[in-house]
């Protein structure tokens, strides 16, 4: 990004100035008023475009943090930011994604109230430690000690110029806008400070601390899933990156080469195989070993003689003799 510091953003002289110098620059576009954003398709071109003499000291040139680094929690008392920074590495639960390198590491500290209105700051055992890429890892090893790492989620940026969020004071272009009244002058200036009940600006609620505002609330929730839906992109992507070990899982050579449409029945071979059929034995007298025909001939010898011949039979046989 370029932006301003003292001079105007001039378009054209940046434009002309990185496609003479570089082969990579995808798109060149102003996004606001101070503000230029430059795509490139190369890492290492972007880095020389930030450390470039010609626009030193006319504009302020950087790559923002969100594209290039993520942020996590760790909680741990004993162990210091500086060991973290030495001696850690993120891990991927996954074996075959690289560890990352540490790049920052620091103590975070909570906020206790004092009785004299004033509000001071302990360490705590949390520590934000800022790993290199935008996929966060799952663990945090140092010398082979593992800590589980979770998502840092920083406060959304309040502006006290203009009170809107997303910014700071230093780089507001907004008139500025009292946060007592409402009206467009500053808070010093305000005449209704102490006859007008003072009501949130991005709520237009009552309340005396911008976490209890919905709109914030609302806001913070909101720059959080962005970070876990980047986060979860990344890792798909690297993980597509890594090649796997195996082409298939299954690490042993098929028992059957031949295909299915080898066979002529359309069938595979495993659902054309049929198990041989069994010859029947007959002994010299014609019987069958075949349990199966020795009950048919026992039920044939067992069967009743017929009606038609047993009605032939008795006709003949009259008990009656004629007289």
């Amino acid at each position: 990004f370029f932006r301003k510091i003292d001079k105007p953003l001039n378009l054209l002289l940046i434009s002309a100035e990185l496609h003479q110098r570089f082969k990579t620059v995808k798109e060149i576009k102003q996004v606001e008023l101070r503000k230029i954003r430059v795509t490139m398709s190369d890492r290492n071109e972007a880095n020389e475009v930030v450390i470039l003499p010609r626009f030193r000291g006319l504009y302020r040139v950087y790559i923002p943090s969100a594209e290039v680094e993520i942020d996590g929690v760790v909680y741990d008392e004993m162990i210091s930011p500086e060991e973290v920074l030495q001696y850690g590495q993120g891990k991927f639960i996954n074996p075959q994604l690289p560890m990352l390198p540490v790049l920052e590491c620091e103590r975070l500290a909570m906020r206790e109230e004092v009785a004299s209105n004033e509000a001071s700051f302990t360490p705590s055992n949390a520590m934000r430690v800022t790993f290199a890429g935008t996929a966060l890892p799952d663990l945090l090893c140092i010398n082979g000690a593992l800590l589980n790492v979770r998502l840092y989620s920083p406060k959304v940026m309040l502006c006290r110029k203009c009170g809107r969020l997303g910014h700071t004071s230093k780089y507001c272009s907004s008139k500025p806008r009292c946060v007592q009244c409402g009206d467009q002058h500053d808070v010093s200036a305000c005449e209704k400070a102490n006859n007008t009940v003072q009501k949130c600006l991005l709520c237009n609620e009552i309340h005396d601390s911008i976490k209890n505002c919905q709109n914030y609330q609302a806001k913070r929730k909101e720059h959080k899933k962005i970070l876990q839906n980047r986060s979860k992109s990344s890792y798909e992507a690297l993980v597509q990156q890594v090649s796997p070990r195996f082409e298939s899982e299954n690490v042993f050579e098929p028992l059957c080469h031949q295909k299915d449409d080898e066979h002529g029945d359309g069938e595979s071979s495993f659902g054309s195989f049929r198990p041989p059929m069994r010859k029947r034995k007959r002994d010299f007298k014609g019987k069958s070993d075949s349990p199966k025909s020795d009950m048919t001939r026992k039920d044939k010898r067992t069967e009743p003689p017929s009606t038609a011949g047993h009605q032939q039979a008795h006709s003949s046989q009259d008990p009656f003799p004629s007289l």
